[in-house]
C-alpha cells in the first residue's frame, strides 16, 4: 500500500513539474523565424497554405482547431464576422488542425468541408510535432495564440479556450 502511495506521490510531482515547465515556454513564445518557417513548410489544407506574406507586420493569431468540435466551428464564425468588419487590416489568421483523425474518410470531409466555410485570408495547415512543441502544453481546443507585429505573444498560454471576436477586438485594441 506504501509503495502504491509513493508511486502515486512520485507520478503527481513529475506531472507537475512538467506542467510548470512547459506553461513557462508557452508564456515566453515568440513568433520567431524558426516558427514561421515550420508553419510555412506545415502540410496545407485545402491550398490554404502559408506563406512569408502571412506575417506581413499585423498581428497574427494561430488558433489550434478540430473540426468535430462546436466551440471550434463557433470560432470560427466569430472570427469571420471579425475579419469582415475591417479585421483583415489588423490581423492575420493561422488556422492549425489538431487531434483530428485524418484516417477517417469521414472526418476528412468533415475537415473540408468546416475549412470551405472559413474566411478566405484565413490559412489552414495540419499540426505535426514540430508545431505541437514549440506551442505546448496545448490543452484545449479551440486554442489561440496572438502575436504582435513584433512577434511578441500577447494573448494565449496553452489553456484558454474560446476567443470569441469581443475578447479579440479588445486584445487588438490594446496592443500598440
Amino acid at each position: 500500500m506504501r509503495l502504491r502511495y509513493l508511486l502515486f506521490l512520485l507520478m503527481f510531482s513529475t506531472t507537475s513539474i512538467f506542467s510548470i515547465t512547459s506553461a513557462a515556454t508557452a508564456n515566453s513564445l515568440t513568433l520567431s523565424k524558426e516558427i514561421k518557417n515550420i508553419l510555412i513548410n506545415a502540410t496545407p489544407i485545402l491550398g490554404k497554405k502559408v506563406t512569408g506574406s502571412n506575417f506581413n507586420g499585423k498581428a497574427t493569431l494561430i488558433i489550434f482547431f478540430a473540426s468535430w468540435w462546436g466551440s471550434c466551428r463557433a470560432e470560427f464564425v466569430q472570427l469571420g464576422e471579425f475579419l469582415n468588419k475591417g479585421g483583415t487590416k489588423k490581423l492575420n489568421i493561422i488556422a492549425v488542425n489538431w487531434m483530428e483523425n485524418l484516417n477517417s474518410k469521414v472526418a476528412l470531409r468533415r475537415l473540408n468541408k468546416l475549412v470551405r466555410t472559413f474566411h478566405p485570408v484565413i490559412r489552414v495547415v495540419q499540426s505535426n510535432e514540430e508545431i505541437e512543441t514549440y506551442f505546448e502544453p496545448l490543452t484545449n481546443i479551440p486554442m489561440s495564440f496572438i502575436f504582435k507585429k513584433t512577434g511578441h505573444l500577447i494573448y494565449g498560454n496553452g489553456k484558454q479556450a474560446f476567443l470569441g471576436k469581443d475578447r479579440l477586438s479588445k486584445i487588438l485594441s490594446n496592443t500598440p
